[in-house]
């Protein structure tokens, strides 16, 4: 198995590519967390078949088996022309959960404020917009919230969809991934793998 958190997306494409060129495909699949595999345009750049049978690991992903979830992806994806992940979703959610936090202080004291998240088990209602993030968040006596996932989701015909938890997932994980050549992803014999990165007018003038 080969498991990776790559930063960049640069260095996960290129790794991707590097893989397909030596038609290699470790036998117990590909697991990273997160990273530049997460992001929206590593699937752009590599293709979907390149990315089919991936595993990425995550706190959420925009296929999730939770209320509102694929609502606000469609709008994220219509305003914004990608997916939303990584902090993208995290960054969103706790923003309007601030903001309930707020409101239930009826104050802008930080001191209240952090009162009332300390001790607020807070569920969600009509006009929540955090809840396509968690089912309801509470804090324990260290800060952590008790609600935190770990979300593994797997590059399915050019989709992350979470295969685990069971509880939240909305596809069954392929198992075991075939290797490039089985699915017709594997570069022939002799071919230029092209990288867009020795395009730029940099890698021109070296």
């Amino acid at each position: 198995m080969r498991c990776s958190c790559f930063a960049t997306t640069n260095d996960c494409i290129l790794f991707t590519k590097q893989m397909q060129e030596l038609d290699y495909y470790p036998k117990g699949g590909i697991v990273n967390l997160g990273g530049g595999f997460a992001d929206p345009t590593y699937l752009d750049t590599v293709g979907k078949e390149a990315a089919q049978g991936i595993f990425v690991t995550s706190d959420w992903f925009p296929k999730i088996n939770l209320p509102g979830a694929e609502e606000f992806s469609s709008y994220f994806l219509e305003q914004q022309g990608i997916l939303p992940t990584g902090a993208v979703n995290t960054n969103y959610a706790t923003t309007w959960l601030l903001k309930d936090a707020i409101e239930k202080a009826c104050s802008t004291d930080p001191k209240k404020i952090a009162e009332v998240l300390r001790t607020t088990t807070f569920k969600p209602g009509p006009d929540t917009k955090w809840a396509f993030q968690w089912p309801e968040v509470a804090f324990d006596e260290t800060g952590k919230m008790t609600q935190m996932n770990t979300v593994i989701a797997q590059y399915q015909d050019g989709n992350q969809v979470t295969v685990w938890p069971e509880s939240l997932a909305v596809a069954k994980p392929i198992w075991p991934v075939p290797n490039w050549t089985e699915r017709g992803a594997a570069p022939t014999t002799g071919e230029t793998v092209e990288d867009p990165a020795l395009a730029s007018d940099y890698s021109q003038a070296l």
